[in-house]
């Protein structure tokens, strides 16, 4: 990682602000935002800057994919005996933003705003154990927005044990192909 000068400059550059400001991976924050960028680094779909507050988080074959990050106890590293299990967050919302139209989205009803919904979880629980940059640390769910509003169609949290018996667990190598199943059976 970039090191951050303490020297006053009139300049700035991108790597120090980077490493400043993406400096604590471990907080539930970055993870997410990570989590979005390794998802779109296995679907070979970002071609675009991260957008906040956008209706989907990437959109891969047309498709719109919601991507929600959770783990195992990752940071910070809760005191307790047992760390707590994954949980995603799946409520459906009022509204939403759409970057691309410059418009809120929705019409009052709870709706889900993506077609796909890829759930990614790391796996370490301590310090020693946690590292988001390797893909053999991260675990996957996936489901379409269909799927997930027949099963859950009023519920606010979805734990990763309840989607693992339900769609599986998958990892960085094959979650494209399993992404590319869900959207193809979203759309017959």
């Amino acid at each position: 990682m970039t090191a951050i000068s303490t020297e006053h400059s009139s300049s700035i550059n991108a790597l120090e602000f980077a490493a400043w400001a993406v400096g604590e991976i471990n907080s539930n924050i970055k993870r997410a935002q990570l989590a979005e960028f390794v998802v779109g680094k296995a679907l070979g779909c970002l071609e675009r800057y991260h957008e906040e507050w956008n209706a989907f988080d990437l959109e891969y074959r047309k498709q719109r994919i919601e991507v929600k990050s959770s783990g195992y106890g990752t940071p910070p590293f809760y005191p307790t005996k047992l760390p707590p299990k994954p949980k995603f967050d799946i409520k459906a919302r009022r509204w939403a933003w759409s970057n691309k139209n410059q418009e809120f989205l929705g019409k009052g009803e709870p709706t889900r705003f993506s077609d796909v919904y890829v759930f990614a979880a790391t796996i370490g629980t301590t310090r020693e154990t946690f590292h988001p940059f390797d893909t053999l640390g991260w675990e996957f769910y996936v489901a379409s927005t269909e799927q997930l509003d027949k099963l859950f169609p009023n519920q606010k949290t979805v734990s990763a044990s309840a989607l693992e018996s339900i769609f599986g667990k998958t990892n960085f190598v094959t979650l494209r192909a399993v992404v590319d199943k869900a959207i193809g059976e979203t759309n017959e």
